[in-house]
């Protein structure tokens, strides 16, 4: 075997390699996300409407800030709902499931 070919099969081992793992990592996010936002129907992407722009220019950019800033902040708050829902059934899980069991 020569140097160039012992070069090109490391060279397609660190691809395949590399993009395995990224695959893995993929599966793992979209498995986390999923699993999070199984049992949470309540969450809600919608906002408030946006508040309608009077004035000069800079009166509707300001508005305009002002409503997306909401936006912002409801969906961080849904978030934050949606994370304290997670924990809630983690924790009534590991309540109603008894001590861990031991190998």
């Amino acid at each position: 075997m020569t140097w160039t070919t012992t070069r090109r099969r490391a060279l397609l081992l660190c691809i395949t390699l590399t993009l395995f793992l990224l695959s893995l990592t993929l599966v793992a996010c979209a498995s986390r996300t999923s699993a999070s936002n199984a049992g949470n129907s309540n969450i809600s992407t919608s906002s408030s409407p946006t508040a309608p722009a009077t004035g000069s220019s800079g009166d509707s950019n300001s508005s305009s800030i002002q409503s997306i800033n909401q936006q912002v902040q409801n969906a961080v708050q849904n978030i934050d709902g949606a994370q304290n829902d997670t924990n809630n059934a983690d924790a009534t899980a590991t309540s109603e499931g008894g001590p861990p069991q031991q190998p």
